[in-house]
């Protein structure tokens, strides 16, 4: 719903993607599935199928969980050079504490900034 209202096409056509929601979601390509089982054997499976690490962008409730459940090995946070005043919390619903270091930054002449980091 997010990407969709930029006002653009969606922008993974030839991914297979899968959306993990509690609501109703317009499916847009064939190779995009909605998720509504439970997250982390789903993702075991993912990792599983692909061999692979998988990549997941999403909001601070769906990033909270994957923390909870000890699903999350690497971080990209971007920073925007945009004060807001209020907003959503970036990691809501209090997930556990866990430790991450610093292996990469990238400053961008639009003045946002990309820090990568690992868990320990």
């Amino acid at each position: 719903e997010e990407v969709l209202s930029f006002g653009v096409e969606w922008p993974y056509p030839d991914c297979k993607t899968y959306i993990i929601s509690s609501n109703k979601v317009e499916i847009r390509t064939e190779n995009t599935y909605l998720v509504h089982e439970n997250l982390e054997t789903k993702v075991n499976e993912w990792i599983h199928e692909n061999g692979k690490d998988i990549w997941v962008v999403g909001g601070g409730v769906l990033i909270s969980s994957m923390l909870n459940q000890g699903l999350i090995d690497e971080m990209l946070l971007t920073i925007t050079p945009v004060i807001l005043g209020e907003g959503i919390p970036l990691f809501p619903n209090s997930p556990k504490e866990t430790n991450f270091e610093l292996i990469k930054t990238e400053a961008f002449k639009t003045g946002f900034v990309n820090l990568t980091y690992r868990k320990v």
